[in-house]
């Protein structure tokens, strides 16, 4: 197999690397720095607690309970942020397992957009959430449109047309 990467390959590599790093660092910032977290926790609290349609969940949350779920949260944000490090390589040496996680990936984004674009027409979720989930939306399924394309599938072995 050649090793001419399509230009739109690198770009996306890139940004595979750049997202990913991104949250490894929040993620990290999040598990290490006490009062990174204890911003966060007092933060969430007063929203649930000023909410009288979460007024009852608010009695049950504790701030302990707040930082186990913000540490399995930045757990599973350094998990993926690893497995995305290793996406953007694996894009980069046009790997065919590369090119199948960054679908799988991408539905997943897909499937999301359309979860919170739901929650948005029920009322479930904020208004000014609606741009961050139309980009979301809008760019993977560009993304999943790209990786089809023949010479990039041709690329990654696949077979296809160049």
């Amino acid at each position: 197999m050649e090793n001419n990467r399509p230009v739109g390959v690198t770009i996306l590599a890139g940004l595979q690397f750049f997202y990913s790093g991104f949250g490894l660092l929040i993620s990290l910032a999040l598990l290490l720095i006490k009062p990174f977290q204890d911003t966060i926790i007092d933060a969430s609290i007063q929203t649930i607690a000023n909410d009288p349609a979460l007024a009852e969940a608010a009695e049950l949350l504790t701030p302990d309970l707040f930082r186990i779920s913000l540490l399995f949260g930045a757990g599973m944000g350094i998990f993926f942020g690893l497995i995305g490090l290793l996406m953007g390589f694996g894009l980069l040496k046009l790997k065919k397992w590369a090119w199948i996680g960054t679908l799988i990936l991408q539905i997943f984004q897909v499937l999301g957009g359309l979860q919170g674009l739901l929650g948005l027409i029920n009322g479930s979720l904020p208004a000014i959430t609606a741009s961050q989930l139309l980009f979301q939306l809008v760019l993977s399924v560009c993304i999943l449109f790209y990786l089809f394309q023949g010479n990039v599938r041709h690329s990654f072995g696949f077979g296809g047309h160049k």
